[in-house]
């Protein structure tokens, strides 16, 4: 019953040339390139296969990103470019001054050299201003200062002047003027569990290089290593120069010092 299905179609030789284009179309076009067939029948063979050929099937998934390439080796250097022209220089001048001139207050001219005159450009001075007001130190800002002086070995009461430069704006008191000598300092930086630990005295802060002082104080730091500064009395530069403190200008220091060493150099910090 198959076999009659089969040869009704396409006849016995219609059958074989239709299992022959069916083994074409599997198996791709390389029978017909042995030449088994005459021109006709391949072109049956064409026929038959590409009428009972199936579809192409869907296209399939992209496969996983290879791997990154290892980095090319680098380019040569591009070719050096060529020199610029070189630049021309500014010609300075002195611009006239008063009325009616370009810059009343004086000033300079600007041009670039071998440039047209239209081109120069003023730079003229500002007006001056009014005198600002002397003022006092405000209140937080610091000012610091150095005082040296030199005197007899054991020398007692070396007088020396710290004079402030901005004016405070008001006095200081006797309790208010520090001195700290290099031993204290030295001291102060140890760790407090030393036997040997001595804080700064209060309203003052650093050393000699960097000294520093609270609002109020005046803190006086010595600068000679080791210390030869045996006590100091700060005075006020007034009619009564027994008070002691600071006065708005400055103070007097009384130096004594040991017989080590003549010379006496401090530092000072005041703060507002």
């Amino acid at each position: 019953m198959l076999k009659r299905r089969l040869t009704e179609p396409f006849g016995k030789a219609g059958l074989i040339v239709a299992c022959l284009a069916l083994v074409a179309a599997l198996g791709g076009t390389a029978l017909a390139g042995k030449h088994l067939f005459t021109k006709a029948q391949e072109k049956q063979i064409a026929k038959i296969a590409k009428k009972y050929a199936g579809k192409p099937g869907a296209a399939g998934a992209n496969g996983a990103t290879g791997p990154q390439g290892n980095p090319g080796a680098p380019g040569k250097d591009g070719a050096a470019g060529a020199n610029g022209n070189d630049g021309k220089n500014v010609e300075l001048g002195v611009a006239a001054s008063g009325p009616g001139e370009e810059c009343e207050e004086g000033g300079v001219t600007v041009q670039l050299e071998g440039s047209p005159s239209s081109t120069k450009k003023y730079v003229c001075n500002g007006a001056e201003g009014p005198p600002g007001p002397q003022g006092s130190l405000q209140p937080g800002v610091t000012e610091t200062g150095i005082v040296s002086g030199t005197g007899p070995a054991g020398l007692k009461g070396l007088p020396l002047t710290i004079s402030f430069p901005i004016p405070l704006a008001s006095a200081i008191p006797a309790s208010n003027t520090v001195f700290v000598s290099s031993e204290n300092v030295e001291h102060s930086k140890l760790e407090p569990s030393d036997p040997e630990y001595e804080p700064l005295p209060t309203g003052c802060s650093g050393d000699a290089e960097e000294p520093g002082a609270q609002s109020g104080f005046l803190c006086v730091f010595e600068a000679n290593a080791g210390g030869n500064i045996t006590s100091i009395t700060f005075l006020q530069p007034a009619e009564k120069i027994e008070n002691a403190g600071t006065s708005k200008l400055g103070t007097l220091a009384s130096v004594s010092t040991t017989n080590e060493g003549p010379t006496v150099f401090l530092t000072w910090a005041v703060t507002g």
